[in-house]
């Protein structure tokens, strides 16, 4: 991920994987709910909108630019 980067800093690049890793397990708690049949279509659409909109706020902040 850092080397496809023009700037990467290294706590950029592991609040990345960091994220890249809860939203895996999250998928797979999702699969897993899914498969035992305790979750509904409108429970995981709700976590799948929660999901979504945190991912962007991320993105908006790792965005701004750092004040020198």
């Amino acid at each position: 991920m850092a080397a496809n980067g023009r700037t990467a800093d290294s706590l950029r690049v592991a609040v990345l994987a960091a994220l890249n890793l809860a939203d895996e397990l999250a998928r797979a708690e999702e699969q897993l709910r899914a498969v035992e049949g305790s979750i509904d279509a409108s429970e995981s659409a709700n976590l799948r909108i929660r999901a979504t909109n945190l991912a962007g706020l991320l993105d908006s902040v790792l965005d701004e630019e750092p004040n020198s």
